[in-house]
């Protein structure tokens, strides 16, 4: 029998990750260097699967606030001694990924060389999930391995558990409605320490979540108010007196604000409701139910919504 089938989760790398002299494998990915200077200042990161960190610890030296998940005790120990010895902003948690809560939004989530130990539905519920997690703009990185009859799967990953749950492209067609940066096929000859040379078939994804767009749609607004009537209007009249001089809006838009807000006249809000009422091209601002504004609108006018 093989030594590594006696190890924790019949995996390999548990014995380098035990061994605090040892970087079981390597250093930090190309493509999270590639995009690490696109991330905002104090970007929060989530790496599944993050083993002993390697990903993890460079995004953190960066500045960057890293929440790091592995169920390997022996890679999360390791991650956490080196993050405390640096100083790190790095948040560790022995979990299974399929199961961890993600309860926060973040600009990065990777994955690398752990998905396909998950079943196909499974791997399919977190990623959308993680989709979900990811702030507009953010970036999502994985990198998957997909044996096949020319280069199968060998005996040490199949040690592990591997379900062989992704076929080829499966990946790229998930984040069909994101920005594919990169989408690599290729083959890897590695090595890790107490190991031969092993061959990996790769695709390795790095999509970025479009930016929130808007609809902009033309609203009907009813008919013009009487020049007469809108220069009526004054500062401060109730929504009421409103109501009594000009009649029923065409449109109305309503914006609650929740908590304290910088008031129309008083410092502070402690409740702030914005209306606009549209009579045609002319439109009235209201705030808590008193006129703060008016205008003469020269374009037609528009409604914007997050898509």
């Amino acid at each position: 029998m093989s030594w590594y089938k006696k190890e924790t989760f019949g995996a390999f790398w548990e014995k380098g990750y035990r061994d605090s002299s040892l970087s079981s494998m390597g250093g930090p990915s190309f493509e999270v260097a590639e995009i690490a200077p696109a991330l905002p200042r104090g970007a929060k990161v989530l790496d599944l699967g993050c083993g002993e960190g390697r990903n993890s610890f460079f995004l953190a030296q960066r500045g960057c606030e890293v929440t790091s998940v592995d169920r390997s005790e022996a890679g999360i120990l390791k991650l956490a001694s080196l993050s405390d010895r640096f100083n790190l902003n790095i948040q560790t948690h022995v979990a299974d990924i399929a199961s961890f809560k993600i309860d926060s939004s973040y600009d990065l989530v990777m994955a690398h060389g752990v998905l396909y130990y998950l079943e196909n539905h499974i791997w399919r519920d977190l990623l959308n999930k993680v989709k979900e997690a990811t702030r507009p703009g953010g970036f999502n990185i994985f990198t998957v391995f997909i044996y096949n009859e020319e280069i199968p799967c060998g005996e040490e990953i199949a040690s592990a558990h591997y379900l062989g749950s992704f076929s080829p492209n499966e990946l790229k067609r998930f984040y069909s409605d994101w920005i594919n940066h990169r989408f690599d096929q290729y083959v890897k000859w590695d090595s890790h320490p107490g190991m031969s040379i092993h061959v990996h078939p790769i695709e390795k994804l790095v999509a970025q979540k479009p930016l929130q767009t808007f609809s902009r749609n033309e609203i009907k607004v009813g008919n013009d108010l009487p020049r007469s009537i809108f220069d009526r209007i004054n500062m401060g009249m109730k929504e009421y007196d409103l109501v009594q001089l000009t009649g029923n809006p065409g449109w109305v838009e309503e914006i609650s604000f929740s908590g304290p807000q910088m008031g129309a006249n008083k410092i502070i809000d402690e409740s702030y409701q914005m209306s606009l009422w549209y009579f045609g091209k002319s439109m009235i601002y209201l705030v808590n139910g008193e006129v703060t504004g008016k205008s003469l609108l020269s374009m037609p006018a528009v409604h914007l919504k997050v898509q």
